[in-house]
């Protein structure tokens, strides 16, 4: 269900080491970094995975600042569906769903 979650952080370095010891009895080993994010997964597996990354406002990474949780549907009716349903339940938008 879940494809991805993603973190903020500020210091991308001292983050990717702290999860690289947490992660490593799940499995999950760092497989693609950058100067701004470091994203662990399962060696040959592209899904899922957990990114940790600078928040691209670049303001503070802090508590919702820096963080997604991104979900597998099996079409985009059903992403629409979705995203309907959250803004009736009182959810914000920061931006329809669509290929990014």
């Amino acid at each position: 269900m879940f494809s991805h979650v993603t973190v903020g952080a500020a210091d991308i370095d001292r983050a990717a080491a702290f999860y690289a010891v947490v992660f490593e009895p799940l499995g999950l080993v760092l497989g693609h970094r950058e100067p701004v994010l470091a994203r662990f997964s399962r060696v040959g597996q592209d899904l899922p995975f957990f990114t940790v990354l600078k928040p691209l406002d670049d303001a503070a990474a802090t508590v919702g600042n820096g963080c997604m949780i991104a979900l597998v549907a099996d079409d985009r009716v059903t992403v629409r569906a979705v995203y309907e349903n959250a803004l009736k339940q009182g959810g914000t938008c920061e931006g329809p769903p669509g290929l990014r």
